[in-house]
């Protein structure tokens, strides 16, 4: 494992060894995912530059997890806030902050269906890989409360092919019962029209979609706002034709 926790920090992040001994086998899974590999600091700077998230005073990043984003964000704004449901990512991330010399980010467990600041308080609002999660019109409404008027939302969220493939290559394939019935538990509650734990569509989307929110852009995941021809996408695009990881970027009209 010492060599996965080299190839992390060979991408520029600062992730000690006292850390990294107090995760889990599914924690040093997720940081090995997210950080090491082709995600190095530069490739999340691509990723925000590309969406133009700079030079704002006020950012929310709504379930941080171990705040990644964050301390990427904090490099060219003035001010994050991240939020997560889960404590323990709050202390890692908080570690993770002052290993990285992030003074200007600030982390606290949240929800972000309904959320502690005050109305009109956000410039702009990140949040990767976790709205599906939650109650999605619970929080769109929760994130038009508290974006400012021209204010941008950004969000990546798995699409019906990325259930697809947890169901037949990581479940019945792999013979994992675990990833066999979460991708069926997610696509049933996407029949039934639940609001939360569902995959998610642009029409899904638009049919939660506040009055005062609108669509700028939606893509397969990493590619708004490219000019150049540079792959730095997290995910596989589709799985079988399918859609399998999404992102959308909204606005809060004036």
């Amino acid at each position: 494992m010492q060599n996965e926790l080299d190839k992390i920090n060979n991408n520029g992040w600062n992730v000690s060894k006292k850390i990294w001994n107090k995760l889990d086998d599914y924690e040093r899974s997720y940081l090995i995912f997210e950080l090491s590999n082709n995600k190095s600091k530069q490739v999340y700077r691509k990723r925000l530059d590309a969406l133009r998230f700079k030079d704002k005073k006020k950012i929310l990043d709504a379930g941080c997890g171990f705040g990644q984003w964050s301390i990427i964000l904090s490099e060219k704004n003035k001010i994050v806030y991240g939020i997560d449901t889960l404590k323990r990512r709050i202390d890692i991330a908080k570690t993770l902050k002052k290993q990285n010399k992030a003074s200007n980010c600030f982390f606290t467990v949240g929800n972000m269906e309904k959320t502690r600041f005050k109305k009109n308080y956000f410039d702009l609002i990140f949040c990767n890989g976790s709205i599906w999660f939650t109650n999605c019109e619970s929080t769109l409404n929760e994130f038009k409360r508290i974006l400012k008027r021209n204010g941008r939302i950004y969000f990546s969220f798995a699409n019906f092919g990325w259930y697809l493939k947890l169901l037949i290559k990581d479940g019945i394939i792999k013979k994992n019962s675990i990833n066999f019935r979460k991708s069926i538990e997610f696509i049933i509650r996407f029949l039934q029209k639940k609001k939360s734990r569902v995959f998610l569509t642009k029409k899904f989307i638009e049919r939660l979609l506040p009055n005062q929110l609108e669509i700028l852009d939606y893509d397969f995941e990493g590619k708004i706002g490219l000019t150049e021809k540079v792959n730095i996408s997290f995910y596989e695009s589709r799985f079988l034709f399918f859609p399998s990881m999404n992102e959308i970027l909204l606005r809060k009209k004036s």
